[in-house]
């Protein structure tokens, strides 16, 4: 009971006042072999998962989300408590302030197998191009996933979460108008065997801007570049920023 199945279908041109633009879940949701694309959840305030908005449990597999928008998670709303799994799936040219392809806010994203391209968070201290993770209780687990060319105003592909674990994946030409051109951290971060190159910000921190407490291992970093300091890394001031570097490669970074 409450499990709604969605298989070999077609999403599209939908709208929502407020929360999510074709589909509301607040229970268990499965989506196969599907296309959400041109959705809006439109209120300018408050509207959120301009395709989809999970509070429950959701699973989405080879599958595309493209050009959705809405206010919050231009694509998907993950909200608090929920449980959203993605693998195999295209995120792409979705729009929003925070999290242009998803927002992920005190909930659980399990990513694998995928690629996030095109994202936009619009403002210009808008943070998640392609993945905004907001809350102290954010989880978000990300495997084997491409990242490219996705802008914010402060990470260009993914900001925030409380613990992020980012494994064998690759960051391209994402680009953040202020800092963090892929990544900004706030809790903690472990990253291993993954490659950044091309990624840049307008201020500072090319690839990563850390104000939490960050891993990297096995991992390369290369050809990114900052309009002001730390063509690949920069670390805040803060008491609870620091960074352990195992392994890894920095090089080429202006």
């Amino acid at each position: 009971a409450g499990t709604l199945t969605i298989t070999d279908s077609n999403n599209s041109n939908n709208l929502a006042e407020v929360r999510g633009g074709a589909i509301f879940n607040e229970r268990l949701l499965i989506i196969s072999n599907t296309t959400l694309s041109d959705n809006t959840a439109r209120d300018e305030n408050s509207g959120s998962g301009g395709a989809i908005w999970n509070d429950g449990e959701m699973s989405l597999t080879d599958s595309f989300v493209s050009n959705n928008l809405s206010e919050s998670g231009g694509g998907i709303h993950n909200s608090e408590g929920g449980k959203l799994t993605i693998s195999s799936t295209t995120i792409s040219d979705n729009t929003a302030e925070t999290g242009g392809g998803i927002k992920n806010f005190n909930g659980e994203l399990i990513l694998t197998d995928s690629t996030l391209s095109g994202n936009v968070a619009v403002e210009g201290f808008a943070s998640g191009g392609a993945i905004g993770n907001v809350g102290d209780e954010t989880i978000a687990t990300i495997e084997r996933t491409t990242f490219s060319n996705n802008t914010a105003g402060r990470g260009g592909a993914i900001s925030g979460g409380d613990m992020v674990t980012i494994t064998d994946s690759v960051f391209s030409n994402n680009a953040a108008d202020n800092d963090a051109g892929a990544i900004v951290t706030v809790g903690e971060m472990t990253i291993t065997n993954t490659v950044f190159t091309g990624n840049s910000a307008g201020r500072n921190g090319g690839v990563i801007l850390i104000d939490g407490y960050v891993t990297i291992e096995n991992s390369t970093l290369s050809d990114n570049s900052a309009g002001r300091s730390g063509g690949a890394v920069f670390i805040n001031r803060d008491d609870d920023a620091g960074l352990i570097l195992n392994s890894s490669l920095l090089a080429r970074n202006t």
